[in-house]
Protein backbone atom coordinates (compact mmCIF):
# COMPACT_ATOMS: atom_id res chain seq x y z
CA UNK A 1 0.00 0.00 0.00
CA UNK A 2 1.69 3.31 -0.69
CA UNK A 3 2.03 5.16 1.80
CA UNK A 4 2.69 2.19 4.26
CA UNK A 5 6.08 0.80 4.91
CA UNK A 6 5.73 -2.46 6.80
CA UNK A 7 8.99 -3.89 8.97
CA UNK A 8 11.99 -4.46 7.38
CA UNK A 9 13.46 -8.37 7.70
CA UNK A 10 16.96 -8.75 6.73
CA UNK A 11 17.86 -11.67 5.62
CA UNK A 12 18.89 -14.41 7.88
CA UNK A 13 16.91 -13.17 10.32
CA UNK A 14 12.78 -14.09 11.60
CA UNK A 15 10.52 -11.87 12.65
CA UNK A 16 8.07 -12.84 15.50
CA UNK A 17 5.51 -9.84 14.44
CA UNK A 18 4.36 -10.09 18.34
CA UNK A 19 3.52 -6.31 17.41
CA UNK A 20 3.52 -5.00 13.82
CA UNK A 21 5.93 -1.87 13.41
CA UNK A 22 4.52 0.35 10.80
CA UNK A 23 5.86 3.54 9.07
CA UNK A 24 3.75 5.67 7.21
CA UNK A 25 5.45 8.47 4.34
CA UNK A 26 3.08 11.41 3.24
CA UNK A 27 5.63 11.82 0.39
CA UNK A 28 4.88 8.70 -1.06
CA UNK A 29 0.87 9.16 -1.24
CA UNK A 30 1.63 12.93 -2.43
CA UNK A 31 0.29 14.51 0.99
CA UNK A 32 1.64 17.76 1.87
CA UNK A 33 1.58 17.08 5.71
CA UNK A 34 3.87 15.81 8.61
CA UNK A 35 4.05 12.52 9.34
CA UNK A 36 2.60 12.49 12.83
CA UNK A 37 -0.44 14.03 11.42
CA UNK A 38 -0.90 11.01 8.24
CA UNK A 39 -0.04 8.63 11.24
CA UNK A 40 -2.60 10.17 13.67
CA UNK A 41 -5.15 10.45 11.27
CA UNK A 42 -4.43 6.64 9.86
CA UNK A 43 -4.85 5.39 13.56
CA UNK A 44 -7.72 7.03 14.40
CA UNK A 45 -9.16 5.39 11.15
CA UNK A 46 -7.92 1.99 11.88
CA UNK A 47 -9.19 2.12 15.61
CA UNK A 48 -12.75 2.98 13.65
CA UNK A 49 -11.90 -0.38 11.81
CA UNK A 50 -11.57 -2.45 15.17
CA UNK A 51 -7.69 -2.70 14.57
CA UNK A 52 -5.65 -2.69 17.64
CA UNK A 53 -3.35 0.39 17.20
CA UNK A 54 -0.40 2.07 19.54
CA UNK A 55 1.98 4.17 20.03
CA UNK A 56 5.40 2.21 20.93
CA UNK A 57 7.20 5.33 22.13
CA UNK A 58 6.64 9.34 21.55
CA UNK A 59 9.95 10.53 21.97
CA UNK A 60 13.56 9.84 22.04
CA UNK A 61 14.54 8.53 25.88
CA UNK A 62 16.56 11.98 26.22
CA UNK A 63 13.42 13.64 26.02
CA UNK A 64 11.71 11.79 28.47
CA UNK A 65 11.28 13.78 31.74
CA UNK A 66 13.75 12.00 33.93
CA UNK A 67 16.54 12.71 31.28
CA UNK A 68 15.54 16.61 31.05
CA UNK A 69 14.91 17.12 34.68
CA UNK A 70 17.99 15.00 35.66
CA UNK A 71 16.81 14.71 38.65
CA UNK A 72 16.18 10.65 39.11
CA UNK A 73 15.31 9.21 42.59
CA UNK A 74 18.36 8.75 44.51
CA UNK A 75 19.64 11.87 45.15
CA UNK A 76 19.83 12.56 41.30
CA UNK A 77 21.86 10.08 40.37
CA UNK A 78 23.67 9.60 38.16
CA UNK A 79 24.01 13.54 37.48
CA UNK A 80 25.54 14.29 40.97
CA UNK A 81 28.08 11.70 39.91
CA UNK A 82 31.75 12.89 38.02
CA UNK A 83 30.71 14.20 34.09
CA UNK A 84 27.40 15.93 35.57
CA UNK A 85 27.13 18.39 33.29
CA UNK A 86 25.66 16.09 30.84
CA UNK A 87 22.96 17.78 28.91
CA UNK A 88 20.51 16.28 26.48
CA UNK A 89 19.99 18.44 23.49
CA UNK A 90 16.42 17.59 21.79
CA UNK A 91 18.26 19.44 18.75
CA UNK A 92 20.71 16.43 18.43
CA UNK A 93 18.09 14.08 17.60
CA UNK A 94 16.39 15.11 14.86
CA UNK A 95 15.95 11.88 12.87
CA UNK A 96 14.97 10.16 15.88
CA UNK A 97 11.73 12.43 16.36
CA UNK A 98 10.88 12.08 12.57
CA UNK A 99 11.01 8.07 12.91
CA UNK A 100 9.20 7.50 15.75
CA UNK A 101 6.45 10.29 14.67
CA UNK A 102 5.98 8.51 11.61
CA UNK A 103 5.58 5.28 13.33
CA UNK A 104 2.79 2.81 15.43
CA UNK A 105 2.20 -0.67 15.64
CA UNK A 106 -0.26 -2.82 15.49
CA UNK A 107 -0.80 -5.00 18.24
CA UNK A 108 -2.19 -8.71 19.10
CA UNK A 109 -1.35 -10.12 15.88
CA UNK A 110 0.11 -13.08 17.88
CA UNK A 111 -1.35 -16.91 18.89
CA UNK A 112 -4.55 -17.06 19.63
CA UNK A 113 -5.75 -14.87 16.69
CA UNK A 114 -4.93 -16.31 13.14
CA UNK A 115 -4.83 -15.27 9.59
CA UNK A 116 -8.02 -14.14 9.93
CA UNK A 117 -7.24 -11.31 12.33
CA UNK A 118 -4.25 -10.19 10.07
CA UNK A 119 -6.73 -10.20 6.62
CA UNK A 120 -9.26 -7.91 8.56
CA UNK A 121 -6.10 -5.70 9.39
CA UNK A 122 -4.79 -5.42 5.63
CA UNK A 123 -8.44 -4.98 4.79
CA UNK A 124 -8.56 -1.54 6.78
CA UNK A 125 -5.46 -0.26 5.91
CA UNK A 126 -6.44 -0.37 2.23
CA UNK A 127 -9.90 1.04 2.94
CA UNK A 128 -8.04 3.90 4.77
CA UNK A 129 -5.74 4.69 1.66
CA UNK A 130 -8.08 4.49 -1.00
CA UNK A 131 -9.72 7.49 1.01
CA UNK A 132 -7.00 8.38 2.33
CA UNK A 133 -7.58 12.68 1.81
CA UNK A 134 -11.14 12.11 3.26
CA UNK A 135 -9.50 10.21 5.93
CA UNK A 136 -7.35 13.31 6.51
CA UNK A 137 -9.95 15.65 6.70
CA UNK A 138 -12.33 13.83 9.42
CA UNK A 139 -9.53 13.64 11.65
CA UNK A 140 -9.07 17.56 10.98
CA UNK A 141 -12.28 17.96 11.78
CA UNK A 142 -12.16 16.50 15.17
CA UNK A 143 -8.56 17.73 15.69
CA UNK A 144 -6.09 20.34 16.34
CA UNK A 145 -2.71 18.70 15.08
CA UNK A 146 0.28 19.75 16.96
CA UNK A 147 3.21 20.04 14.52
CA UNK A 148 6.51 18.21 15.80
CA UNK A 149 8.44 21.37 15.81
CA UNK A 150 6.09 22.68 18.68
CA UNK A 151 5.78 19.02 20.71
CA UNK A 152 9.90 19.06 20.69
CA UNK A 153 9.97 22.58 21.91
CA UNK A 154 7.75 21.21 24.86
CA UNK A 155 9.85 18.49 25.62
CA UNK A 156 12.69 20.68 26.43
CA UNK A 157 10.42 23.25 28.61
CA UNK A 158 10.43 20.35 31.03
CA UNK A 159 14.11 21.24 31.71
CA UNK A 160 13.52 24.53 32.65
Amino acid sequence: IDGVEPPHEPPNRKHTYYMYPVRVDPEKINLDIEAGHLRDAVMEALEAENVDVMRWQKAPVPAQPLFQSRNAPGNGNPWRWIGSDVTYDLNDYPNTFKSLDASFVVRRLCPPNDTNLMDHCARAFQKIFTQIDRVVELYNQKHQYKPLEQRISEYGKIAG
